[in-house]
């Protein structure tokens, strides 16, 4: 089992420490074996317990890792994950909409709360405008508290199109930009003179996710 703990000082107003128990392997197999909504949802659930600042302080803590890599063993494995850092170009970009007086949205299958640090950080992006993985909350001691259920619509690969639609706007994008191949029908409701952004490292993905966006175009065109 994979532990992370960290200081109670740096996540929570009282004294002890927080462990989250993750299996990573349970998770990549969960992704390889196509069990993508239960991938992500266990990714959150495993979180219950926690008050919502502290997961964000948790996710400003890794966030503040200087290495590129976070190495941990699993059952006598050693494994290698990329700490998260925001692409220069994507804050730029992000920058010059907003003096352009674009909105700009976030739609992750992320946990919410890591989300909604991240984009506070990086991008300046109001919490309004960012929808993740959500867990339901109870409230103790005036704490919001995350349960082990997830809200309803989660925003998981074909789902992602479904919060733009009932959360944002009938209205097309006029850019979408995504980096896995889970992000296809976000691409997808692109207007069809708008722009999509690319931001995955594998040329593959990048492939099959560009077909599928052609490919419902034409057919959507073609309905027209």
């Amino acid at each position: 089992m994979a532990v992370l703990s960290i200081p109670s000082h740096r996540l929570l107003a009282f004294d002890n420490e927080i462990e989250i128990n993750f299996k990573w392997q349970e998770y990549l197999k969960l992704v390889y074996d196509g069990k993508i909504h239960e991938a992500y949802t266990k990714t959150s659930i495993i979180l219950e317990g926690m008050e919502t600042s502290c997961v964000e302080r948790l996710a400003n803590v890794i966030f503040d890792i200087q290495d590129e890599f976070i190495t941990f063993f699993e059952d006598d494995k050693i494994f290698k994950v990329i700490v998260p850092k925001p692409n220069p170009l994507m804050q730029e970009l992000v920058k010059y909409l907003y003096q352009n007086n674009f909105e700009i949205f976030v739609i992750s299958a992320s946990n919410f709360w890591l989300v909604k640090a991240a984009c506070q950080r990086f991008f300046q992006i109001p919490d309004e405008n960012v929808f993740g993985v959500k867990n339901k909350t109870h409230k103790l001691e005036g704490l919001q508290i995350l349960t082990n259920e997830i809200e309803d619509l989660a925003p998981i690969d074909t789902n992602k199109s479904k919060v733009y639609f009932s959360k944002i706007s009938y209205t097309p994008p006029l850019l979408t930009a995504g980096d896995s191949i889970y992000d296809r029908s976000l691409l997808n409701l692109t207007h069809p003179e708008g722009i999509i952004l690319w931001l995955g490292n594998d040329k593959n993905l990048k492939d099959v996710a560009i077909d599928f966006v052609n490919k419902q175009h034409y057919k959507i065109n073609n309905c027209e």
